[in-house]
This record gives C-alpha cells, sequence and structure tokens, in this order.
C-alpha cells in the first residue's frame, strides 16, 4: 500500500508568498541575491526568529547566510540540527528542543534556549546542496507539517541558484583576464594562490625568507613543496652560492651518510648555499645526526659545511619522531620555522587560477591556441578531490592542451574525467566535512567544545577527523 502524505492544511499566506516570489525571482539573479529574496519574502511568513541557508559557493567553499527575522542582533543556531540533517537528508521537526529525549542534551540547544526547530535538506535529483534552518525560542510547537512542506518549496525555488553556483561558469583566458598581468593575485616566487591560507603562507614566508633558521616545509605529495623551496631561495638574499637538491627516495640508506657529510661529499660542494633536502624522512640516523650538528653550528665560525638547510616531507614527520625513526632533537630545529602547504581539495578556490596559468604555459610550450575552460571541465576540477594534489592537476592539463582543438575550450573529457568514476554522493561527505572544519575554526579550533557545538561525542569527531583527514 502506497504511504499517505500527511494532510495539509491550506494558508493563504503561504500560498501567496509563493506566487510572489515565482514572479519576484529573476534567473539572472546572484545566488546571494536569490537567498536574501526568499528568506525576507518568503520564510518570513513563518512564526521563525531565525533563519540560515547553508550552501556550497561557486568556488566550493562552505557559506552560511543568517538572518534575526525579528530584527534583532543574535542570530546564533543550533548546528548540531544542521550537521544531523546533512547525515540524514530528511528534514527534522522539533516541536520543543529543550524537552526533546535527542535533541535536549545538546549544550547550543540549552545555550541558545531553542523550542521550535525546522530544517530541510535541498536536493537535486540525489545531489545534496544545502540546507535550510529556521528556529524559535519562545514558542513550543511553532512549526507544523504544512511549515515543513512548505520549506521544502522555497529550497526549490533557490534550486537553480545553487545548481547554478554549484556548476560554476566557463573560463576564459582572455575576458576573465589571465592573459594580463594581475597584481592582486597572491604570489610567491612561482607558487600562486587567492585563497586566505595561501595568502598567509606567502607572507610568513616573506618574513622568514633571509632567516639563517633551517625551514621545514611539510605537506602531502604534489602539493608544491620543492616549488615552495625554491621560491624561498629565489626571494633571499643570503646563501645564494647556488640552489643543490639532494633527493632522499634516491639515495641508497648505507651511503647517505658519507654521500652528504663526507670529506668531498654533497655538503662541502654546496658550501655558501642553500641544500635542499627533499623527503627528510627517509635519512638513516646517522646521517640525521651528522645533519642536526651542520645546524647546531655557529653560523659565524668558519667550518666544514656553510650551508642554509631547507627540508620537506610528505611522511607525518611527528609520527615518525614519535615512533623513533626520526630524532626528535633535529624535528626540533626544523619546526622552528615550520610552512605547512595544504592539500588542493583543502583550497578549491586557487583550482582556477592554477588551471589557468598551466593552461597559458602549457600553450606557450607546445605552440597551441586555446580558449580556456568548458563549464563542465570548471565543476569537474572543482568537484575532483585531486589525490594528487597540483602537481596531478598540471599533468592533467598538459594533456588536455594537447589533447583539445586548436581554438577551442578545453573540455572534462580533454581533462581525463569522462573516465573517472565519480560517486554523485561524494559531495554529502564533502559538505560534512566542510561543515566540521567551519565549526572548528568558529571556536578555535577546540575538540571538545567543537563537539559539544555539533552534537556528538568527542570520540565521533576524532572518527570524523580521521576520516575527513583534517588536522
Amino acid at each position: 500500500m502506497a504511504k499517505r502524505e500527511p494532510a495539509l492544511t491550506p494558508d493563504s499566506s503561504k500560498l501567496q508568498a509563493l506566487f510572489k516570489l515565482v514572479y519576484m525571482l529573476n534567473p539572472n539573479m546572484e545566488l546571494d541575491e536569490a537567498i536574501d529574496l526568499v528568506v525576507k519574502k518568503g520564510v518570513k511568513v513563518l512564526p521563525a526568529e531565525r533563519c540560515a541557508v547553508v550552501f556550497f559557493d561557486d568556488r566550493g567553499k562552505l557559506q552560511e547566510k543568517k538572518y534575526n527575522l525579528k530584527g534583532g542582533k543574535n542570530v546564533d543556531i543550533c548546528h548540531s540540527i544542521i550537521l544531523k540533517t546533512i547525515k540524514r537528508r530528511k528534514p527534522i521537526l522539533v516541536m520543543n528542543a529543550l524537552e526533546d529525549r535527542e535533541f535536549k542534551k545538546h549544550d547550543s540547544v540549552q545555550k541558545l534556549g531553542l523550542k521550535s526547530i525546522l530544517t530541510v535538506p535541498i536536493e537535486l535529483e540525489g545531489e545534496f546542496m544545502g540546507v535550510i534552518y529556521v528556529d524559535n525560542r519562545a514558542l513550543a510547537g511553532g512549526f507544523s507539517n504544512t511549515d515543513t512542506y512548505y520549506l521544502m518549496a522555497l529550497s526549490n525555488l533557490l534550486l537553480p541558484y545553487l545548481k547554478r553556483a554549484r556548476r560554476g561558469r566557463s573560463l576564459d583566458l582572455q575576458k576573465d583576464g589571465f592573459l594580463d598581468s594581475n597584481p592582486t593575485d597572491c604570489r610567491f616566487g612561482k607558487m600562486i594562490g587567492r585563497s586566505k591560507i595561501m595568502a598567509e603562507l606567502f607572507r610568513f614566508a616573506e618574513s622568514v625568507k633571509d632567516s639563517r633558521c633551517p625551514i621545514l616545509i611539510t605537506g602531502e605529495e604534489g602539493t608544491g613543496k620543492s616549488t615552495f623551496a625554491r621560491s624561498i631561495y629565489d626571494a633571499s638574499g643570503i646563501y645564494k652560492k647556488g640552489f643543490f637538491v639532494v633527493d632522499a627516495e634516491e639515495l641508497e640508506p648505507d651511503t647517505m651518510k658519507g654521500y652528504l657529510f663526507g670529506e668531498r661529499g654533497f655538503m662541502k660542494k654546496a658550501s655558501g648555499g642553500t641544500v635542499y633536502i627533499k623527503e627528510v624522512t627517509l635519512l638513516p640516523l646517522d646521517a640525521q645526526r651528522s645533519l642536526l650538528k651542520v645546524i647546531e653550528r655557529d653560523p659565524d665560525q668558519p667550518g666544514d659545511f656553510d650551508v642554509r638547510i631547507i627540508v620537506s616531507a610528505s611522511k607525518d614527520i611527528w609520527k615518525e619522531a614519535a615512533e623513533r625513526r626520526f630524532k626528535k632533537a633535529l624535528l626540533s630545529r626544523l619546526s622552528v620555522v615550520h610552512i605547512h602547504i595544504p592539500p588542493l581539495r583543502d583550497r578549491r578556490g586557487d583550482i582556477p587560477l592554477l588551471a589557468a596559468n598551466f593552461l597559458i604555459s602549457f600553450c606557450e610550450k607546445h605552440g597551441k591556441k586555446l580558449r580556456g575552460f568548458t563549464e563542465g571541465a570548471m565543476e569537474k576540477m572543482r568537484l575532483y578531490d585531486w589525490p594528487g594534489n597540483v602537481r596531478e592537476l598540471e599533468e592533467r592539463v598538459e594533456r588536455a592542451c594537447l589533447s583539445a582543438k586548436p581554438g577551442d575550450y578545453v573540455t572534462s573529457s580533454d581533462l581525463g574525467f569522462e573516465s573517472t568514476v565519480v560517486d554523485r554522493f561524494k559531495t554529502l561527505e564533502e559538505f560534512e566535512r566542510e561543515y566540521i572544519i567551519t565549526i572548528l575554526k568558529s571556536v578555535g579550533h577546540n575538540k571538545s567544545l567543537a563537539a559539544d557545538v555539533l552534537g556528538i561525542s568527542r570520540r565521533t569527531l576524532y572518527y570524523k577527523l580521521k576520516k575527513y583527514g583534517i588536522t
């Protein structure tokens, strides 16, 4: 027997609001403008005190637009309810959260004094797009099943705008200004990025470029550690007699100490220059002891090895030290100046800039003219998790440059995404991951407080942090 829908009571105010919104919403509106209109004209007919719309913007960043519909300044919301909506992908209607068996234990419910809460997921053909949240502190049983369906109708009105934001748009090298020098782009040597985290890294690198301290650069494979090391050398005014690279992966452990620190070894030849050791965690313990001696020398006294040291590590160097595969004393000296490059999936806003710069470079290299990237290509690049990070993006763009038709746009097929199996529900996990990161930042990375805000146990939070690779 088919499941019957609950009986709905007609409400002329809600119908009128829907008619007006359908009339007022313009297909050319920006997403923020559409959300403002839906909230102020549509949600306002509900007995709601506050409203929030949680969604991904066109750069893949999780956003919250919060409103106090009664004109007050308090826009605090219950994050634990939103997280549960993300997990369940179903509306949640709470008549009195202060007395509800499931929700009354949440600190945010008690702190905010919440009674009525209603949330609905925003979905399109099985793809999770966001959440609409409303609450009321004064009124118990303020929302009904009718309000649930009404809020779902409002969420449907936002779908075209959210879909457009998720899809993004094409990238045109000429029209979008990538062929002109853009002084607003964040740059440090050959490293580029517009994201806040990269801008902060570049400012820090600028401040330590002439430091005599060793520099430790960490990050997953392909994030650009070698490029960052070279950029520091190029920007620096010290130890300029050459940039010498040692790749520990290519050396035999038994001969590494002699090769690096012997009488005619690598360090001696590099005197006066900068030595960059890739994958420093692979150095055997005897070579680590020798490196520590080089670092601890008095730079004002003449010695055998007068070099500046920059090292990188893809492995968790702190874990290596904890498990006694890496000397703690050496790590202590190396980590005085530490630069961690985040994976590309954590700075998706940099993808258009990186992709455009790679495409320009490869067009020059291969003598080819291309216009940019299609909407489909931009969408695939933004949603893909990039396990190989910037290096993988660079490789895909070069292959795309070779396969794309001259004078045309690069397509998702040119980038090799057609053969890539993409789980359409992966964006739900992405949504939960970004939401947890947002909450962590809002509480100063206090994990106990974050667990309370999210309404989950600390054990569950640590599981999710490990699952999503959140540090």
